[in-house]
């Protein structure tokens, strides 16, 4: 005859061992479903509707397992917290608990370290709370708008602001209109603050310097006045649509888009064009991205300050995963080197995300694009970052000039 105190532990333990492996056992039905749904969809010709569904699984499959772990997480804790025998739990069970514990903390300080900031076009307030979160903020920022960037013009501002303060900031747009709800969830903003913020005293200590703050809302006027826009979209074709004209919902989204540069030092520049590309591509399509390869890059200024193609490939693949966490959108990213582009090449490509700068080459794409009797690609063109309020270029912020810093701090270390 057992005792029953004896007993209390085994069958707790039991029970556990059986939750586990029913748990166990759902993910790999789920996760057999995903793989079914994908391999159906590529053995179809591909459209919309299957990308998506196979999108929607994903996305649901991916919010389950979260959940699911963070319970999971939580009852083995408190089981063994609550133990009253060592031997009712083994110690591989435990070891994968303590394991998973170490998973979800990072999680939790990777997503506590970043800041939320909710950003209007030409609010003076929303501008210099982003402005003091970039000058601030060491996990990066998340910045938000109302209709979730429905209109290109606004992300343009931002990344605009952001350059004047810190170019190279980890500021990655939250697309709210493209289903990442756990986001939207998460938005805990205070006029324009995250309400985890640090006390008033350190902020007041950390304000923005003056001229700071005077070229943020010198931004902030031309923006919203519209000076800044008449005097930097002029441009010699009538068939460009451009970047702070655009409205994703008007204009529309497209299944496949292109999007190609150096993203040497991730900048502001850089961010805004990889996430107007990413606003503009449909859920369950296609975005291609060309980093230009090393050997094209021989010849630039402060050359050897350029970062390897595998460091800019990476960087610019990690910031679209952010603006897209469900990853709802295919990211294939590849070098551009002698070759002709993809958006030459391609039949299916419908947009190219482009600078003003590279409109002639844009149009010469088209012009290959004729030959090979394919569609022409409709143009999205995004404006200069960190030009000045009356559109002069060559303030405008670049990788040469962020290389050419560098040197400059590296001569200055040398003994």
């Amino acid at each position: 005859m057992h005792d029953d105190a004896n007993d209390a532990p085994r069958r707790a333990a039991r029970r556990q061992r059986a939750r586990a492996t029913a748990w166990r056992r759902d993910v790999r039905v789920q996760s057999r479903t995903v793989v079914n749904l994908s391999h159906a969809a590529a053995r179809r010709p591909r459209t919309r509707t299957s990308r998506a569904r196979v999108a929607r699984a994903h996305a649901r499959i991916t919010t389950r397992l979260v959940a699911s772990d963070a319970r999971a997480t939580r009852r083995t804790r408190a089981h063994c917290a609550a133990r009253a025998s060592p031997r009712c739990v083994s110690q591989r069970h435990l070891r994968r608990a303590r394991a998973r514990t170490v998973v979800m903390s990072a999680r939790t300080r990777a997503s506590e370290a970043r800041v939320r900031v909710e950003f209007t076009l030409g609010d003076a307030a929303s501008a210099l709370a982003l402005a003091r979160a970039c000058a601030r903020a060491e996990g990066g920022v998340d910045v938000s708008s109302r209709d979730g960037f429905v209109k290109a013009r606004e992300l343009w501002a931002a990344y605009d602001i952001v350059s004047a303060v810190a170019p190279q900031c980890d500021v990655v747009p939250v697309f709210t209109s493209s289903g990442d709800a756990r986001v939207a969830a998460a938005a805990r903003t205070t006029s324009g603050l995250d309400t985890d913020a640090e006390p008033s005293s350190r902020r007041d200590a950390e304000a923005l310097d003056g001229g700071v703050e005077r070229d943020v809302l010198a931004l902030v006027r031309a923006h919203g006045g519209g000076d800044r826009v008449s005097s930097s979209s002029s441009s010699s074709s009538s068939s460009l649509n451009h970047a702070m004209e655009y409205d994703f919902e008007r204009d529309g989204v497209m299944e496949s888009v292109s999007v190609g540069g150096t993203f040497d030092r991730l900048h502001a520049g850089h961010r805004l064009l990889l996430a107007v590309a990413m606003r503009a591509v449909a859920p369950g399509g296609t975005l291609y991205v060309g980093v230009t390869s090393s050997e094209l890059l021989a010849n630039k200024s402060f050359g050897e300050y350029v970062e390897s193609y595998e460091v800019r490939a990476a960087s610019a693949k990690a910031f679209l995963a952010a603006c897209d966490p469900f990853g709802t959108v295919d990211v294939r990213v590849g070098p551009l080197d002698k070759n002709p582009p993809l958006a030459a090449t391609v039949r299916e490509m419908c947009g190219l995300v482009i600078s003003k700068e590279t409109i002639a080459g844009a149009e010469a794409l088209n012009d290959m694009r004729a030959s090979a009797g394919f569609d022409a690609l409709r143009f999205i063109v995004v404006d200069l970052v960190g030009a000045s309020p009356d559109g002069d270029a060559r303030d405008k912020l670049s990788s040469t000039k962020l290389r050419e810093r560098d040197a400059q701090r590296a001569s200055r270390e040398r003994p």
